[in-house]
């Protein structure tokens, strides 16, 4: 299979060199082709899977992410007013 990748600076018109190079090349196109898949594999919208396509966060953010629970809709957040004052 032949494969040519292409990498445009925003602005550059890479989304319009891309498919013409495809196609003079006679191969297809597959811009979002793979975040596609995912989307449908995962059942989750377009949208979110092109947010997330490339994007691994910080190293904090991964960090926390991976140390940190979730926090859940019905978790409790404890302030000096609800927590006895023995812990502060």
């Amino acid at each position: 299979m032949t494969l040519v990748a292409l990498s445009a600076s925003y602005g550059a018109g890479g989304r319009v060199v891309g498919p013409e190079l495809a196609e003079r090349l006679g191969v297809p196109f597959v811009d979002r082709a793979i975040p596609t898949q995912v989307a449908e594999s995962l059942d989750v919208p377009l949208a979110h899977a092109l947010e997330h396509d490339e994007n691994v966060g910080s190293l904090l953010d991964r960090m926390l992410k991976h140390f940190a629970p979730p926090i859940s809709a019905t978790s409790t957040v404890r302030t000096r007013a609800t927590c006895p004052s023995s812990i502060w």
